[in-house]
């Protein structure tokens, strides 16, 4: 696939795990594709839901969270589209939305995120250090 992570990704989601964060992916792609993707990142990853859901994607964000044991109110989703935002939102969870995807920021901020990330460092910083 020509999909690729981006720059400094692989090295934030290894400092988020070394600092004790659980991550999942959620993600309506194939769980071989997300896989793929990562490369050797998927090892980092703690939970993958991923493939076509008839539910919403809030209710399988709820879902991720309850088998890794966490409460809504502690997890934030992040994600580069507006149905990340409004799905976090409807399941009750912070939401961070990243303005290096394929969203205009400002549609993004426009969504109302609990943060809004506009670099990986920024995202670093405040997942990782605000421990």
């Amino acid at each position: 696939s020509g999909i690729s992570l981006f720059e400094g990704v692989p090295a934030l989601l290894s400092e988020l795990q070394r600092v004790g964060l659980k991550i999942a992916i959620v993600s309506s792609d194939s769980d071989a594709s997300v896989r793929q993707v990562l490369g050797a990142s998927a090892g980092l990853i703690t939970r993958f839901d991923c493939g076509a859901s008839i539910f919403g994607k809030h209710r399988k964000f709820r879902r991720v969270a309850r088998t890794l044991g966490a409460k809504p109110s502690e997890t934030i989703c992040i994600g580069d589209e507006l149905r990340d935002i409004e799905a976090a939102t409807a399941a009750g969870m912070h939401s961070g939305a990243v303005t290096w995807g394929y969203a205009l920021p400002a549609a993004l901020q426009a969504a109302a995120p609990t943060h809004l990330f506009n670099s990986i460092e920024e995202m670093r910083q405040r997942l990782a250090v605000a421990r």
